[in-house]
């Protein structure tokens, strides 16, 4: 059976914030919305938003895996499915990373690896 993913996805709840696509050099006047990760690979995420969004929109995307370094994607939106839950309507959008930094993406790597290590000793 062929996989379809490219890496190792993890469940995970991370915060995060999100901002349409703007000029880099503007940052400060977008506007940013929260969000949740709820999985993440190294070439991708699952995001929920209360906000809702287009296939083919990209996307910033801000969190941190590890204390105080934070990462800056950009991500294009390749899934979006509405679900009502009891706080509302949230968006789970499939997020391919676009551009992202390689000490970024390492960071990433780390945190996956040792996600994967505790699920490993907790059994």
């Amino acid at each position: 059976m062929k996989c379809r993913r490219n890496y190792i996805r993890i469940n995970c709840s991370i915060p995060a914030i999100h901002a349409l696509e703007g000029d880099i050099a503007h940052m400060d006047e977008w506007v940013w919305y929260d969000s949740e990760i709820c999985n993440i690979s190294l070439g991708g995420m699952l995001l929920s938003t209360g906000e809702k969004r287009e296939l083919g929109e990209q996307i910033w995307i801000e969190f941190t895996v590890e204390e105080s370094k934070s990462i800056l994607v950009i991500g294009l939106i390749r899934y979006a499915q509405a679900t009502v839950e009891a706080k509302g309507t949230f968006y789970k959008l499939g997020i391919q990373f676009q551009d992202i930094l390689e000490t970024d993406r390492d960071m990433i790597a780390r945190y996956i690896t040792q996600s994967q290590l505790k699920n490993i000793r907790k059994k």
